[in-house]
C-alpha cells in the first residue's frame, strides 16, 4: 500500500546582518548580527580590511552556527561591498 505524506513547517528568519557602516576609503565595515525574535545584537564586527583584522564583541555560542564560517561570509561580502564602492548595500 502506498501512501502519501505531506509535511509542513514554517521557516522564518532568526538572525539578520545589519551593515553599519561601510568606509569604502578607508576598507572597513561594521556589522552587527541581530536575532530577529527580540532584535538584540549578537555580535558586533569590526573589519579592517586594510590590516586584515577582524575585531567582534559577543558571540553566536546559544545558535546552531558556525561563527567563524559567518564571520568569514560577512568579511567577503565587506571586501565585495569596498571593490564595488558600495556604502550601503540596501539601496
Amino acid at each position: 500500500m502506498e501512501e502519501d505524506w505531506t509535511t509542513f513547517s514554517p521557516l522564518g528568519l532568526v538572525i539578520k546582518y545589519d551593515y553599519v557602516k561601510i568606509d569604502v576609503p578607508n576598507n572597513y565595515g561594521e556589522v552587527n548580527i541581530v536575532d530577529l525574535r527580540n532584535e538584540k545584537v549578537l555580535l558586533q564586527l569590526f573589519i579592517n580590511l586594510k590590516e586584515d583584522v577582524v575585531e567582534k564583541k559577543g558571540s553566536l555560542e546559544n545558535y546552531d552556527m558556525d561563527e567563524e564560517a559567518t564571520i568569514s561570509e560577512i568579511k567577503g561580502n565587506v571586501e565585495y561591498f569596498i571593490s564595488k564602492g558600495i556604502t550601503n548595500p540596501f539601496n
